[in-house]
């Protein structure tokens, strides 16, 4: 952004913008692998290429038609604290939803996973209030009648 062919005052927008980003962002634990500021109708843009540092991947969550949500969360993303600093969850293999012709959706589910959702109150006791369900990408609604014992780790709405 110094060079001969830099326009006035670029310059300075690139080492304020610069100086911003540094400032909002010093705790991200992506690097810059390249910067560029474009000029677009006039006005300044930087533009950022974020790289992770080596060993570094991010996490992300498989799509939405592999996963089912009870009570507004992922049954894949339920943590159980099992110390002070450790948790439990299950992967998106664990769990399974099916959705028959009449619209009746039966959820298998490790037992620990379903435990939490109940002591976080998400998931209510037999015959309680109604809960959203999604099914693979599929929102059901809201159901009140969930039938099932835990023990059988297998509900139908």
């Amino acid at each position: 952004m110094c060079g001969r062919q830099t326009q006035p005052g670029l310059a300075d927008t690139f080492k304020l913008l610069s100086e911003r980003w540094r400032k909002e962002f010093s705790f991200d634990p992506r690097l810059i692998g390249a910067w560029s500021l474009e000029v677009k109708d006039g006005r300044p843009h930087l533009i950022c290429e974020m790289t992770f540092p080596d060993g570094v991947e991010p996490l992300v969550p498989p799509p939405a038609e592999k996963r089912i949500a009870i009570g507004g969360r992922f049954l894949d993303e339920v943590q159980i604290r099992m110390t002070a600093t450790s948790y439990l969850s299950f992967p998106v293999e664990s769990h399974r939803g099916t959705v028959d012709g009449n619209g009746i959706a039966t959820i298998h589910a490790k037992m620990p996973t379903v435990v939490q959702l109940f002591a976080e109150g998400r998931l209510p006791p037999v015959g309680g209030t109604p809960v959203e369900v999604m099914v693979r990408g599929q929102k059901l609604g809201t159901h009140g009648a969930l039938r099932g014992t835990l023990h059988q780790q297998r509900w139908t709405l």
